[in-house]
């Protein structure tokens, strides 16, 4: 066993010793005296580890257990009777452990001759290598170092120790004067020269066991540069010359050309239009190789030998991978990735002319490598392109073959063999800037599901595809990527920047204007919308973010979208109802009316409704402005009040209670359970700082001063919100809990339709006049008048749980403009601000941290 260390000492320079090598335990004070030791190291520790804490009890430890093993005992009874060089068998010298076979194998480069010769050892074999070189370290511990050079001999097997750790060596050359040999390492190939105290006569089990390395050369004409430590994957051609260097074939890189496939395109001429980049830039597709995908995805079944292992290249640069989509595997260039919290990849699929986000790479198979790209760029001479989508049946092309490979050419385009147009074709990797242009637009199709972003009057809208709903936590996660610039107040106009907005989240943001003092104008290029925001808090852009495909686009609703605008009231009811949408952010089917993707119509994607049939009741209605009440709570109701007591939350309606003084007519309702507010328990909003809340209704708080609002402690609190809300949705919708003569009491609960978007809600009579009836939509905090024929009974499993609580605005004052606030929160999903007792019982107080900037108009 070896001496207990009381403390470690740096290999280099004795000083104490902190930190050792992570693979061999070797002891260094610092990293600059491992690189420094490198040259001498890297023989015995093949890559070099990184370093960490020292650690005696694991060196003990580990000596132990190798002392244990049946090998270990074997080596130490062997060293009681070293054997002389002369007597030692040959099997090392004329056996090598070679891979068996003539395929190609991975096999790491461990020294090079200054002849060129190459040492090489197969990847399969360093792990027993090590454990080999480990096992020898405990069996020289006890022995003595030669005394005398005669006890050496040229070409004889020795042991030799480099950094306390024993590898088998052959004897090239004496020193006698020196008392120094040359010795090479005959399991790394490096020549070193050492003293006799540093060499040992060999033990019987290092002369039985085959020799690792073994040297080759590469045919001239391979012309690859040969580094130390480097993998390099070779094929034994079975042959050697007389000194015993191997003849090899080097597996040659392939890679996807990316040259135009001239001679490819002139025997298969039909392409069709994948992609329109610009006005007047396209991407063409050859109908060629158009089963490449099939073979790329059976060639990756069930394959787990092509899995990448080695790191991305930070920088930007041509990366070939196969991503996985939702329908297979695709060949691709890699455009920029982040491993944290989860690895994304952003890749521009080579065949398909598409940019995609994926979690799954491979590497493509050999044999599907060296097709070329299916997809290349034209840029049009001529303004053309109407014409040519109106003639894109059965379209070709005719290019003008030019010396030599090339990566562009002059083409011309043709259509049902008759010209169209011409252009110049031209190489193509997913890189915007190759051609110009600023986003990756990936326009929508007729099918496509997408939400409402912004609303522009009432027949003209920003929608985008529902893909972009994750766009907000992918953003999140690049923010490390994206460094803030370095002069916040000069920022260039144009450019795209990550902005990491307090209130709207990270979004992507092109600065349109410049305002001074470090503030500007950004459009989010996801939404429409543009905000007023400092250069402090946008971020200079990356590739995934400046490449992540952009979908927003500009539509009129059919039919609607033809209605003058002088024709309809300013605020009109249809108005109200297409941003209520926009903020539930509530999925449709598009459907496109013609070819230029202008006109559309919105189908709900759970009942296919029209959003146009929809809106047409509405258009001219003007929309009634919400009135302002106050419902007593129990402790302001007088005690001879003969209806039940509501409490103040929630709160967004008339100014006093009115009660309906005429009788209620007579009903054959008597076996209807009916249940009151105050049979709800209310979840109120807890106190405390930065409180995140969700705001339910803030409409009319420029003349109250107060909303509605709710907060979920969890995701579960948000789930039974849900599925409450959806009970009472699906409640409503059965025929069968209609009750004929239903009419609510004042105070009850009961589940009701809201005209806005005809769903059902949970709500609490108000008031009751004649066929109508005055609801308190009670989780959200509106109220509207309805028919009775809206109205039914709640059941008894709907009224147990409510969450939203009527919170005052601190700083609210009549001589406050807070037409700014009203706006500035209709659009805000979540809020945080914090969160004290309310000037009522039931309510809260809300002091919301950027409300000077809102009224400011410095935050929109």
């Amino acid at each position: 066993m070896p001496v207990e260390m009381k403390i470690a000492t740096c290999s280099v320079c004795g000083k104490d010793a902190a930190l050792m090598c992570q693979r061999c335990a070797e002891p260094y004070c610092n990293d600059g005296c491992q690189r420094s030791d490198w040259q001498r190291h890297k023989y015995f520790c093949i890559v070099m580890p990184p370093l960490v804490n020292v650690n005696l009890d694991f060196l003990k430890t580990k000596s132990k257990l190798i002392a244990e093993t049946k090998q270990e005992k074997s080596i130490v009874k062997a060293k009681e009777s070293p054997l002389a060089p002369t007597v030692l068998s040959k099997k090392w010298r004329d056996h090598i452990k070679l891979r068996e076979g003539n395929e190609f194998f991975e096999c790491r480069v461990t020294h090079v001759d200054e002849s060129g010769i190459i040492w090489v050892i197969d990847v399969a074999n360093l792990e027993t290598v090590e454990h080999f070189t480990e096992k020898m370290i405990e069996a020289m511990s006890k022995r003595k170092p030669c005394v005398r050079i005669e006890e050496l001999s040229i070409d004889g097997l020795v042991g030799v120790t480099v950094n306390k750790k024993v590898f088998r060596g052959k004897v090239m050359e004496l020193h006698p004067k020196r008392k120094e040999a040359d010795i090479c390492l005959i399991d790394y190939g490096a020549v070193l020269t050492t003293g006799l105290d540093n060499i040992y006569l060999p033990l019987s089990p290092m002369a039985d066991a085959n020799a690792f390395a073994f040297r080759v050369k590469l045919p001239n004409a391979e012309g690859e540069v040969v580094q130390a430590n480097k993998n390099l994957t070779i094929r034994l051609l079975g042959t050697k010359t007389y000194d015993g260097i191997y003849h090899v074939q080097l597996k040659p890189k392939l890679a996807i050309p990316l040259n135009l496939p001239v001679k490819l395109l002139q025997a298969n001429p039909n392409v069709e239009i994948v992609h329109i980049l610009q006005p007047n830039t396209i991407l063409l597709q050859m109908k060629a190789l158009n089963s490449l995908n099939d073979d790329l995805n059976e060639a990756l079944k069930d394959n787990t030998a092509i899995q990448f292992t080695e790191p991305f290249p930070k920088s930007p640069s041509t990366f070939f991978v196969a991503a996985q989509n939702d329908e297979g595997y695709r060949r691709a260039f890699l455009l920029d990735f982040y491993e944290k919290p989860k690895p994304r990849y952003l890749v521009y699929e080579m065949d398909e002319g598409r940019v995609t986000i994926t979690d799954k790479l491979r590497r493509i198979p050999s044999d599907l490598v060296a097709h070329p790209m299916r997809v290349f760029a034209v840029t049009l001479t001529t303004d053309s392109l109407k014409d040519l989508l109106s003639q894109s049946d059965n379209l070709s092309v005719q290019i003008q073959p030019e010396s030599g490979a090339t990566r562009s050419a002059s083409i011309t385009l043709l259509s049902n063999g008759q010209e169209i147009c011409e252009g110049r074709a031209r190489t193509f990797n997913g890189k915007l800037s190759d051609i110009g242009s600023k986003f990756w637009e990936e326009p929508l199709t007729t099918g496509q599901s997408v939400f409402i972003t912004r609303v522009i009057s009432h027949g003209e809208l920003y929608v985008s595809s529902v893909e972009t709903k994750n766009y907000a936590k992918i953003l999140r996660e690049l923010e490390g990527k994206c460094k803030p610039f370095a002069d916040p107040k000069n920022i260039a106009i144009g450019c795209i920047a990550l902005v990491l907005c307090p209130t709207q989240g990270h979004f992507r943001g092109e600065v349109t204007e410049s305002k001074g003092n470090g503030n500007y104008i950004v459009r989010n290029i996801d939404s429409g919308h543009e905000h007023a925001v400092s250069g402090d808090i946008l971020r200079t852009s990356c590739r995934f973010i400046d490449t992540l495909p952009v979908t927003l686009t500009r539509i009129k609703l059919k039919t609607i979208s033809e209605i003058p605008i002088v024709a309809v009231p300013a605020n009109n009811d249809a108005c109200h109802m297409l941003k209520a949408l926009c903020a539930e952010a509530k999925e449709w089917t598009i459907q496109f009316s013609d070819s230029t993707n202008e006109i559309a119509s919105l189908l709900a994607a759970d009942d296919q409704i029209s959003l146009v049939n929809r809106l047409l009741p509405l258009i001219f209605t003007p929309h009634k402005k919400t009135e302002v009440i106050d419902i007593p709570s129990a402790s302001e109701v007088k005690e001879d009040t003969k209806y039940p007591s509501l409490p103040p939350s929630p709160i967004s309606s008339l100014k006093s209670l009115k009660l309906d003084k005429r009788p209620i007519p007579e009903t054959k309702t008597s076996s209807v359970e009916r249940f009151y507010f105050k049979d709800m328990k209310i979840k109120m909003i807890a106190f405390g700082k930065s409180v995140e809340i969700m705001l339910l209704n803030s409409v009319g708080v420029h003349k109250t001063g107060f909303v509605t609002a709710c907060h979920f402690s969890d995701d579960q609190e948000i789930e039974v919100f849900q599925k409450i809300l959806d009970t009472v949705e699906l409640y409503g919708q059965d025929k069968k809990t209609k009750v004929p003569g239903y009419v609510p009491e004042v105070g009850e609960l009961c589940t009701s339709l809201f005209k806005d978007d005809m769903r059902w809600y949970r709500g609490v009579c108000l008031e009751v006049c004649g066929d109508k009836v005055k609801i308190l939509y009670c989780d959200f905090g509106n109220v509207d008048e309805v028919p009775l024929d809206y109205i039914k009974p709640i059941p008894g499993n709907l009224v147990k749980f409510g969450y939203s609580t009527k919170c005052y605005i601190n700083g609210f004052g009549k001589d406050k403009d807070f037409s700014v606030v009203e706006e500035y929160l209709v659009k805000q999903a979540k809020l945080t601000c914090d969160v004290e007792e309310g000037p009522k019982p039931n309510t809260r107080s809300l002091t919301i941290l950027n409300l000077e900037k809102i009224l400011s108009q410095e935050m929109v």
